[in-house]
């Protein structure tokens, strides 16, 4: 049996710079203490939380975007936060699709939502979608 979420991308998510995860079925997770297990779980967490509720809530819950965006340093830049997760069928009737959403820290422990994207594609082939960017309505 295939796995609903497939893929979950992380970047600058808590203890994780960066990271980009393929699920099967099963998929088991094994690490030494520290090594960002219970982090991952988090970040499953927390997008299931902004699907239900304003991301300002979902920041505040977690103590903030300072506490959920990681500030090590990398060769990324600018230093945002990003998720993404890619899945396959849902309820039967969705064939495969993506949500993705990159903010941004502002000054007073602010956000700004850079980028945010859905993608669904039925099994039929039709397929809704939406791209918005920063600054654009």
């Amino acid at each position: 049996m295939e796995p609903t979420v497939k893929q979950l991308i992380l970047k600058r998510f808590r203890s994780i710079p960066s990271e980009r995860i393929t699920f099967d079925n099963p998929t088991i997770f094994v690490g030494r203490n520290g090594s960002g297990k219970s982090n991952l779980i988090s970040a499953f967490a927390f997008l299931a939380e902004a699907m239900a509720a304003p991301l300002q809530a979902v920041f505040d819950k977690a103590g903030g975007i300072s506490t959920v965006r990681n500030r090590s340093s990398g060769k990324s830049y600018p230093p945002n936060l990003g998720l993404r997760v890619d899945f396959g069928h849902l309820n039967g009737k969705t064939a495969h699709g993506f949500y993705a959403f990159e903010v941004k820290a502002l000054p007073n422990y602010g956000f700004s939502v850079v980028r945010e994207q859905c993608s669904v594609g039925g099994e039929h082939g039709q397929r809704l979608w939406f791209d918005r960017r920063e600054g654009t309505p």
